[in-house]
C-alpha cells in the first residue's frame, strides 16, 4: 500500500507526585514562629497548604510558616495538597499544639555575685542564681 511516515515522537511520562516526607506535628509557644514542611518527588510539582481542610491564601510552596503562633491556632490541623498535571496527593495533617506561655524555659537572674565585683586570676568564684517557672 501506500502512506507516509512523517514523524515518530515519544511522550514523555509524567508520574503522579508521591509525598516522601510527611509535615510534622508540633508545639509552639504563644508568639514563637512555626514552620511545616513537606518533600514530594515528581515533575512539575504545585503546592496548596491547608489550614482545618480549608486552603490557605498564598500557602504555595513545599514548605508553611506562622510567624506568630496565637491561643486560636490551638489544635489547629495543617495539611497541603501537591499536585502536577499526573495527579494529586494530600498530606496526613500535622496538628499544632499551642502551649501557655507561662510554659517556656525559666530566665535566669543571677544573685551572686553582686554587679561590678571584682576577681583575681585563680580565685575560685561562686555564683548564685534564681528562676521560675
Amino acid at each position: 500500500g501506500q502512506g507516509s511516515l512523517l514523524r515518530i515522537r515519544a511522550v514523555p511520562q509524567v508520574s503522579a507526585p508521591v509525598i516522601t516526607t510527611q509535615p510534622r506535628s508540633q508545639s509552639a509557644a504563644v508568639g514563637a514562629s512555626v514552620t511545616f514542611d513537606v518533600v514530594a518527588s515528581g515533575a512539575n510539582l504545585t503546592y496548596q497548604w491547608q489550614r482545618n481542610g480549608q486552603n490557605i491564601s498564598g500557602a504555595t510552596s513545599s514548605s508553611y510558616s506562622l510567624s506568630s503562633v496565637t491561643a486560636g491556632d490551638n489544635n489547629a490541623s495543617f495539611r497541603v495538597v501537591v499536585r502536577n498535571t499526573a495527579g494529586s496527593v494530600t498530606s496526613n495533617p500535622a496538628v499544632l499544639t499551642v502551649t501557655n506561655p507561662t510554659n517556656r524555659a525559666p530566665t535566669p537572674v543571677f544573685t551572686a555575685p553582686v554587679g561590678g565585683a571584682r576577681f583575681v586570676a585563680g580565685q575560685v568564684m561562686q555564683f548564685a542564681a534564681t528562676a521560675w517557672d
